[in-house]
């Protein structure tokens, strides 16, 4: 199972530590994939539950946060490594404009070698997408749209689209393309029965999400083995199944052996987050995820 690190891109640490010292830190520690998290802006009165949290509050976020753009973070993340994947997990899809990620994509893709991936998904803070003028009912409609239409723009000529939500006229050109013939790889991410059908139907993957602290191993294993059996395009491959874990490993043998279990449910790539008191510290607990996993 490969072993992803979600790195640290809001609060202090992406100027203190720094993005490219910790992105190089955690390459060489075993990480072969390293992820950032995504908002646009904030609000300082929203009544939305974050799903992954017990107090339904994202942990250590507030709306003074400094939280960098993710594609940007991506951009700098792989100019200072040389192999793992980098990506967003998960990039909120239905408060961006698809054409503009397509092209902000295949760029860093055509720039790294062919290192990205993006998790994307329908968002939890409808006050975001809201303030950002979208419309909070149609968000899912609009992702899987959304996606079809980057997939479009990645072959560079696409053909006319004409959705429900997007439109492009025919003529156009959207050039350089991704590394690989597929395209960027798309991870639907999502919990609910309606998120892991979309990622069967759109994506190359799903991107389960889940709390470190009250992971629920039974109902994890009921998901994955849904999304291995969820209804393929006709000649897709099987659906990618990745895990990301929400808050801290330091990590402790009883964490370990958490990861352990979470190995034995079957997913391809689980993603973690550790605490960054210094990079070699960091360091250390990245390279001790990365054997236990290995």
């Amino acid at each position: 199972m490969r072993f992803g690190c979600r790195l640290p891109t809001s609060g202090d640490l992406p100027t203190t530590l720094g993005v490219g010292p910790m992105a190089r830190a955690a390459e060489a520690a075993g990480a072969r994939s390293l992820w950032v998290g995504d908002h646009i802006v904030w609000v300082r009165d929203y009544a939305s539950p974050y799903p992954y949290a017990p107090d339904g509050r994202p942990p250590r976020l507030q709306p003074e946060t400094p939280f960098f753009e993710s594609m940007t973070a991506l951009a700098w993340i792989a100019a200072h490594t040389t192999e793992a994947t980098v990506g967003a997990a998960v990039l909120v899809l239905p408060q961006r404009d698809p054409v503009l990620l397509a092209k902000t994509a295949a760029t860093l893709d055509a720039l790294s070698g062919g290192r990205v991936a993006l998790g994307v998904g329908a968002g939890w803070l409808r006050e975001e997408l809201e303030a950002l003028g979208w419309d909070w009912p149609s968000r899912g409609r609009r992702m899987e749209e959304a996606i079809r239409l980057m997939r479009d723009c990645w072959t560079g000529a696409p053909a006319p689209f004409d959705g429900d939500h997007f439109r492009l006229p025919a003529g156009v050109m959207c050039y350089p393309t991704p590394v690989r013939p597929g395209g960027v790889p798309v991870l639907v991410g999502g919990m609910s029965d309606v998120a892991i059908a979309r990622a069967g139907r759109v994506g190359d993957g799903w991107l389960a999400l889940a709390n470190l602290a009250a992971l629920d191993l039974d109902g994890l294993a009921h998901r994955a083995a849904r999304a291995r059996a969820a209804e393929r395009p006709a000649g897709a491959p099987p659906l990618r199944t990745v895990l990301r874990l929400v808050g801290d490993l330091e990590p402790t043998p009883a964490q370990l052996d958490v990861l352990r279990a979470v190995r034995d449910l079957g997913f391809d790539e689980v993603i973690a987050e550790v605490a960054w008191p210094g990079i070699d510290a960091a360091q250390r607990s990245i390279a001790a995820v990365a054997a236990a996993l290995g």
